[in-house]
């Protein structure tokens, strides 16, 4: 009969695997393969690195402020928030009935001191008939005012002319007698220089027959005494000849002072006219200035914003803000607020990924674009009161197409992520964790 040898046999030759180990094994493997995986991973695969700040859509640097110098009463709005408008193009147009006025009065001056004008430089230059001046005829012409201001003062300039003429036609015919008496004076005296000589020789041979008494004493006294009369005349006429030429020359000086009175009065009065002149071609050029302003215009093509004017017949102040004009076709910005801690990764040229949260995130994920300038010094949010470093960030044409028919407005609100660099997983991990180990350590 033979014996059961199951029972006795080695364990290990039974039908059940009772080798625990490859299991393990393969399990450890697995975990090595799968840990080692990731760490290889975290330690080699680059991660973008970044700065999140939120911003505002803006377009400051192509944004016009339309304002006025002056200010006003407002007439007329011809646009509302959002339309287009082209370089030129009338926005708001004050009342100008008071400019109206001034101009119209400053125009009436100067066409009086004009004429004046013409008027003196006619006198200064002794012309017969004054030359207006044919700028001022083209200009005005059909003006009515021009008409009898220049009429007013043809006849004032022949009054004077003829008054100056008169007083010098008064001094010339004085002056013309004084020489006709110092003509016959001349005449006179020269038929008594005449006598004189002949008498004198008469006296030379009466005076030798008379010491020979040839000749009567008495006869020579006679002829003595005749002589003397004569050279007594003649010394008067030479007298009177010199009052009369004394006089001429009185007269000429007169002459002279009335014409030489008669054009410093001219010139004075012309020297004081011609800054009048001056004076109100600048009040006229400002006025001007000040009509044409009433028609406040778009000083580029582009879109209407934030209109502060919105009542006719309402008052603007000097200065003050009525709306904005945005550049068309410029590029879209975004003012981004930086913490203060993160300046230090930021510089002009980094890629930005821009999110816009009014937007549909599915539809739009994000929008590139780049740190176009970083302002440099903090800057303090009047809301928060927390400092800030400001950042422009421009989108950039693969952005623009992106963004399509989509209506970005400036004053929407963005998320923006500014790409610093690239850091690993690891990095990640253990940065925080060694910087607060090395700042443990530290003995204060």
């Amino acid at each position: 009969m033979k014996k059961n040898t199951k029972g006795s046999g080695n364990p290990g030759s039974s039908g059940v695997d009772t080798n625990i180990w490859a299991p393990i094994v393969r399990g450890i493997v697995v975990i090595v393969l799968g840990v080692g995986g990731f760490l290889l991973w975290a330690v080699q695969a680059p991660l973008d690195a970044g700065v999140v700040a939120d911003g505002t859509v803006t377009v400051s640097s192509n944004r016009k402020t339309i304002q006025h110098l002056s200010g006003g009463r407002v007439t007329d709005i011809f646009v509302k928030e959002g339309d287009q408008v082209k370089k030129n193009q009338v926005l708001i147009r004050l009342d100008k009935m008071q400019l109206d006025m001034r101009f119209s009065a400053l125009n009436a001056q100067y066409i009086s001191a004009k004429s004046i004008e013409d008027r003196l430089m006619a006198e200064r230059d002794g012309l017969e008939e004054i030359a207006f001046n044919s700028a001022l005829t083209q200009q005005f012409s059909g003006n009515k005012r021009l008409t009898e201001v220049r009429n007013l003062q043809a006849k004032l300039f022949d009054t004077r002319r003829k008054t100056i003429q008169d007083e010098l036609s008064m001094i010339q015919e004085t002056l013309d007698g004084l020489i006709g008496q110092t003509e016959n004076l001349n005449k006179i005296k020269g038929y008594r220089d005449h006598q004189f000589t002949l008498i004198n020789r008469e006296l030379g041979a009466i005076r030798a027959l008379s010491e020979k008494n040839y000749y009567p004493k008495a006869q020579l006294l006679v002829l003595e005494r005749e002589a003397a009369e004569i050279s007594s005349s003649v010394s008067e006429d030479i007298l009177n000849i010199a009052k009369l030429k004394s006089q001429q020359n009185e007269l000429k000086i007169k002459a002279y002072q009335a014409r030489h009175q008669y054009l410093r009065e001219v010139e004075s009065e012309l020297t004081e006219n011609q800054k009048e002149v001056a004076m109100l071609e600048d009040e006229l050029v400002s006025t001007r200035h000040e009509l044409d302003n009433t028609e406040i215009r778009s000083p580029i093509n582009g879109v209407v914003l934030d209109v502060k004017v919105s009542t006719v017949g309402g008052v603007i102040q000097p200065g003050e803000h009525l709306m904005d004009i945005v550049a068309a076709g410029q590029p879209m910005q975004i003012d981004a607020k930086i913490p203060v801690h993160a300046i230090d990764k930021l510089a002009p040229g980094l890629t930005v990924d821009v999110l816009f949260p009014a937007l549909n995130h599915a539809l739009l994920p994000s929008v590139p674009a780049h740190v176009l300038t970083v302002s440099a010094d903090r800057l303090i949010d009047e809301a928060t009161q927390q400092p800030y470093y400001l950042a422009e960030v421009q989108v950039s044409s693969e952005g623009a197409r992106l963004l399509g028919d989509y209506k970005i407005k400036a004053g929407m609100p963005a998320s923006v992520t500014i790409k610093t660099g690239e850091r690993t997983f690891l990095s990640y991990l253990f940065k925080p964790l060694l910087a607060r180990l090395e700042l443990a350590f530290k003995e204060y």
